[in-house]
């Protein structure tokens, strides 16, 4: 399959994501699923990458914002060229670490959804199943890569220009939330195309990790907040907790 083509399977999944599914299901195999994570992985950190070089470099308020921020001098000069590099060097970090990282979530995620699926009597496979979800992540990762933006710059304006950063920032925020609510409506659709299950089974295989991970995350913060909250009513520095 040609990128020009996965791309157009990209934007038919958004458009018409049953459909899609029913038409690709039968082809679709594990190591395209790995593909068009490790694509869009690609194209998402790099498409990042070139927005902050962009903003640094045609948006001086932009870089002496970030300056700030950074608590560095004027981005003119030494300090700038330093900072520009530095971005280029982030960029092809981004690229490495995210096509890498992505994928490998992708088969982990993907194979205890797939568990508790056949436990709840899906049919699928896991390479089927595998390759309809990562068909679904690849256009809604550069989605939401795209609206970082918006948050990104909002979040630095907003010291600057409350009005315009503000704006920005409920754009993307806005933005990011729309792509992760259809995230999940349209990967419960790949689970029960894929598994031929009803929409409830689909939704508790594919939700049910997620909401543990939540419970375990809310779990630890508590727990670390309380004994910060004790250190700090004994008289410990709680930075002294972290040695």
């Amino acid at each position: 399959m040609s990128f020009k083509e996965r791309i157009g399977l990209w934007k038919d999944v958004l458009q018409n994501p049953k459909e899609t599914f029913a038409k690709t299901l039968k082809k679709g195999t594990l190591e395209d699923g790995v593909i068009h994570t490790v694509l869009s992985s690609g194209i998402s950190s790099i498409l990042f990458g070139i927005i902050l070089i962009m903003l640094f470099l045609l948006s001086p308020t932009i870089s002496e914002s970030f300056a700030s921020s950074m608590g560095l001098p004027s981005m003119s000069g030494i300090v700038g060229a330093a900072v520009f590099m530095v971005l280029l060097v982030y960029t092809g970090y981004l690229l490495f670490y995210f096509t890498v990282t992505e994928a490998v979530s992708l088969l982990l995620s993907s194979g205890i959804v797939y568990l508790l699926a056949k436990n709840m009597g899906g049919t699928g496979t896991y390479g089927k199943q595998t390759f309809l979800l990562a068909l679904v992540q690849a256009p809604i990762r550069i989605g939401l890569y795209l609206f970082m933006l918006p948050l990104l710059l909002g979040s630095i304006l907003i010291k600057t220009s409350a009005t315009i950063g503000l704006i920005l920032f409920a754009v993307g925020g806005l933005g990011v939330a729309i792509l992760a609510l259809l995230s999940i409506v349209y990967q419960i659709r790949a689970m029960k195309i894929a598994h031929k299950v009803k929409t409830s089974t689909a939704a508790i295989a594919l939700l049910l990790p997620l909401i543990v991970l939540l419970i375990l995350a809310g779990i630890i913060i508590v727990f670390v907040a309380m004994a910060y909250s004790a250190a700090g009513g004994a008289g410990i520095s709680p930075q002294s907790m972290l040695i």
